[in-house]
């Protein structure tokens, strides 16, 4: 029987499921960061949150589900994450819970199964490049 192990694929908010609550529309200024704006109810506390890893460009995201999840004013650098490639081997390790990352590369998928573990994929958002330029460049 295979280990299973929990890959969130986001770069951006839209939506998470996360010990079976789904939080759409997820931005910092919905879970409390603003002054009175409303905390929803908790599902964690600080010693029961799970162990999250993931890309340096989630680690805002990161901060704002930590905030949300445990209703605590976590400070801003009090999430620090390992980048992509190590934040796999982490989940794979049983260092972390859950990681907020990109796609699985061919390498990380064979890692995982290699060690007997079954990576269960969420996607969140899709990536998008947008280029913006001022209206006189050529």
């Amino acid at each position: 029987m295979k280990a299973s192990a929990r890959a969130l694929i986001s770069v951006g908010a839209a939506a998470l499921a996360l010990g079976g609550l789904t939080v759409a529309g997820l931005t910092t200024g919905l879970i409390g960061t603003r002054p009175g704006a409303a905390v929803p109810p908790t599902m964690f506390t600080p010693e029961t949150y799970p162990r999250v890893d993931g890309s340096t460009v989630t680690q805002p995201l990161g901060l704002a589900f930590q905030r949300l999840f445990t209703g605590q004013n976590v400070p801003d650098n009090a999430v620090v994450f390992s980048t992509t490639d190590p934040a796999y081997q982490n989940l794979i390790d049983g260092k972390a819970d859950l990681i907020l990352v990109t796609s699985p590369s061919a390498d990380e998928q064979a890692r995982a199964a290699a060690a007997g573990i079954e990576l269960e994929v969420i996607p969140v958002v899709n990536e998008a490049f947008v280029f913006l330029t001022n209206a006189d460049n050529p």
